[in-house]
C-alpha cells in the first residue's frame, strides 16, 4: 500500500487584534428603560392588592322615609378585612322642603353606632347592610347629609384604618327622596 504523503499545513496568520469597543450607551439606556418598567410593574401589581371597600345606598325601603335606605358596605378588594365597623355621622336632618346647608360640617369623628354594625370579617366580595333608620327614628320624609364611617384592619396587618363616605338626599321628578354619594370636603 502506498504511503499517502502528509499535505504540508498553511501556516496560520493571525489577524489584527480584536478592538475592544466600550459598552454601548444604548445598551446601557436599555437596561435602565427596562428596570424602569419592572419597578412600575411592580408597584401597580401592588395597587390591586391594596384593600378597597365600597358603600352604596339603596333606594329607601319605605318610600315616605328616606332614613328607611339601606347602605351596604362591601369588600372589593383582594385583601380580606378584619374587625370591620360602621357608624353613622351626622351632618344635618331637616323637615322636606327646608334646604340643607351645602357647607354643612360633620362634628362627630366618631359618629353612632350600633353593636350590630361591628366587628364584622369581610372575605374579597362579602358585605352587610346597616341602616340610619336602626339609629334615628325620625319618621316622614326627611332630607339629610350623612356620613358612613367605616373602620377596619386589613389582613395581617396592625393599623386601623378609616374611610368616610357622605351622601345627601335630592329629591328626583317623581318626588321621592334618594340618597346621592359626595365627595368629602
Amino acid at each position: 500500500m502506498p504511503r499517502k504523503r502528509k499535505r504540508p499545513s498553511k501556516p496560520k496568520h493571525a489577524g489584527p487584534p480584536p478592538i475592544e469597543s466600550p459598552p454601548s450607551s444604548r445598551l446601557n439606556l436599555g437596561k435602565y428603560i427596562l428596570a424602569g418598567i419592572a419597578v412600575l410593574g411592580f408597584l401597580i401589581a401592588l395597587l390591586t392588592l391594596l384593600p378597597r371597600i365600597t358603600v352604596n345606598a339603596s333606594e329607601p325601603v319605605d318610600p315616605t322615609n328616606s332614613l328607611s335606605a339601606l347602605f351596604t358596605i362591601t369588600n372589593s378588594g383582594f385583601i380580606p378585612l378584619r374587625k370591620v365597623s360602621a357608624s353613622l355621622g351626622l351632618g344635618e336632618i331637616q323637615p322636606v322642603g327646608k334646604p340643607l346647608d351645602p357647607d354643612v360640617g360633620f362634628d362627630n369623628p366618631s359618629g353612632l353606632a350600633r353593636t350590630a354594625w361591628s366587628n364584622h370579617s369581610l372575605d374579597m366580595d362579602d358585605s352587610y347592610t346597616i341602616s340610619p333608620f336602626e339609629m334615628i327614628h325620625a319618621y316622614g320624609d326627611r332630607q339629610a347629609a350623612i356620613e358612613i364611617i367605616i373602620q377596619y384592619n386589613p389582613w395581617l396587618l396592625p393599623w386601623t384604618v378609616t374611610r368616610r363616605f357622605r351622601f345627601e338626599t335630592r329629591r328626583q321628578s317623581n318626588g321621592r327622596l334618594y340618597w346621592y354619594s359626595i365627595p368629602a370636603k
